[in-house]
């Protein structure tokens, strides 16, 4: 988890993951509100959810369904 924080340059926060003992098997079951309650901005939220599930990112650029803004 620590790497993976790194990589993010989301490091700031591992200790907060050490002490909820949150794995990264444990991450990728976080929404982004048990994120919040981690203390994670709003920034580290999004490329944590992002880095955790890929798949939910779809085609680069392309902006997740539910996303667009209303007119």
């Amino acid at each position: 988890m620590e790497q993976l924080l790194a990589s993010l340059d989301l490091a700031k926060f591992a200790q907060k993951f050490k002490d909820e003992d949150v794995d990264i098997d444990a991450a990728k079951k976080l929404s982004e509100d048990d994120m919040k309650e981690l203390g994670l901005t709003l920034g580290a939220r999004k490329k944590l959810y992002a880095a955790l599930h890929p798949e939910a990112a779809g085609p680069a650029g392309a902006a997740p369904a539910g996303n667009a803004a209303s007119a």
